[in-house]
């Protein structure tokens, strides 16, 4: 895996390329979030793209998210990472 360069100026050295990890930073707990995915739960109901809810447990570094939703229906479930974006709020 190919990761991006970073390059850094030091003051009186020359530019050198550094290696530097894209790291995912885990959203806070209680900050919104919206869903980038759908998700279907065990019960059959399905919490649409876009769907708006409440992050109120983050696990192992934001792996995944215990999260709270309102609408379109009340629900509690575990969601992984890669099916969240954060909430822009205006």
């Amino acid at each position: 895996m190919t990761r991006p360069l970073t390059y850094f100026a030091t003051a009186g050295l020359p530019k050198r390329r550094t290696r530097v990890a894209k790291t995912r930073t885990p959203l806070d707990e209680l900050s919104m979030a919206v869903l980038s995915a759908p998700i279907t739960l065990d019960d059959g109901r399905t919490l649409p793209i876009g769907s708006r809810g409440a992050i109120v447990f983050v696990y192992e570094n934001g792996a995944a998210y215990e999260f709270e939703f309102s609408e379109p229906f009340s629900t509690v479930v575990t969601i992984e990472a890669q099916h969240l974006k954060e909430a822009m709020l205006a």
